[in-house]
């Protein structure tokens, strides 16, 4: 079972050079910045709300800037299914984002482990419950930490106009496409859709609000990150099917995306139709090779049988034969 080692908060910056641990560190970062080496040369930059898993003998460094202020908690007989250092940004108005209630159990489990007369069970059952909230922080979006970044980035930034992808793409040592490609592996939609998403969502709130909806159409664009007003309604109306107008004044409902129709003259539906007839017009068929359909098809007519390659005669007839059957 899991038990604590140490867990303190640290506002002084220390520099123990590399080094290593018997235990796991969990650092929660209340204040600052700045970055982690690794023993096998990979580095972290961390901020404000950021959590840094580190496992028991892994040789580690901390460059904290100025203003850095930390929970620190070592944990012994821990097995987690993973053996390098973990980074848990804080993704703020994610769905995935357990960092917040991260910090009140371990604000508490800091409380109760310096009582002057701890309760033991509560100790254990808050180190439960933390850990729990690790794991799912790490395994249950199972995404990377620069496509976690670029969500975060984009979730926080969205109605900004002038936001940019590609300027944050340039803060990666990848390349735009292969973060394009992870991303979209991770998360299944491409970055820019996923800002397409967040800002139609947004805008759809804003339009649905029935008390003091006093915003445009030219507001909400601007406040969404669209910016501009016919290109917001051109996309709305795209993606959506209606104005942004229309939508407001729920005079038309959203209808489902459009099918295209499926034409008669295609031979790969011909045995399908052919199947669907009544007895009296499939012997007129099979006799004249054609017929006018009724209704709204009236006009349409089917090609003669004589048009036909004979490789769909043979698939014709296997069909007639099966249909009359």
């Amino acid at each position: 079972m899991p038990t604590i080692h140490f867990i303190e908060k640290y506002s002084d910056i220390h520099d123990f050079g590399l080094h290593k641990h018997d235990y796991w560190e969990i650092i929660y970062v209340i204040s600052g910045s700045g970055k982690f080496l690794f023993q096998d040369g990979d580095g972290v930059d961390y901020n404000t709300g950021d959590i840094i898993c580190i496992p028991p003998l892994y040789l580690h460094r901390n460059f904290p800037n100025a203003g850095f202020s930390n929970i620190n908690l070592t944990l012994m007989n821990w097995t987690p299914g993973y053996g390098k250092p973990v980074l848990i940004p804080n993704l703020e108005n994610s769905e995935f984002n357990y960092v917040d209630d991260l910090y009140y159990i371990l604000d508490m489990t800091y409380r109760h482990f310096h009582y002057i007369h701890p309760n033991q069970n509560i100790i254990d059952n808050l180190i439960n419950l933390l850990l729990a909230f690790i794991d799912s922080s790490i395994k249950a979006p199972n995404v990377s930490i620069s496509s976690k970044i670029i969500q975060m980035k984009i979730v926080s930034d969205f109605g900004n106009p002038l936001f940019d992808l590609d300027a944050v793409y340039e803060e990666f040592p990848y390349s735009k496409r292969y973060l394009q490609r992870l991303f979209i592996k991770d998360y299944g939609i491409s970055p820019s859709q996923f800002l397409l998403q967040q800002r139609l969502n947004a805008a759809i709130k804003y339009l649905n609000q029935t008390i003091k909806n006093d915003y445009s159409i030219a507001e909400i664009s601007d406040r969404c990150g669209f910016g501009d007003q016919y290109y917001f309604s051109r996309i709305f109306k795209k993606q959506l099917g209606v104005c942004p107008k229309e939508y407001r004044q729920g005079k038309i409902s959203i209808p489902p995306p459009r099918q295209r129709r499926k034409s008669p003259y295609r031979i790969v539906n011909k045995l399908h139709f052919i199947a669907s007839l009544s007895p009296a017009n499939f012997f007129r068929f099979e006799k004249t090779g054609s017929f006018s359909l009724r209704g709204r098809q009236k006009s349409r007519r089917f090609v003669p049988l004589f048009a036909m390659t004979s490789r769909y005669q043979n698939a014709l007839s296997l069909g007639v034969r099966a249909c009359v059957s």
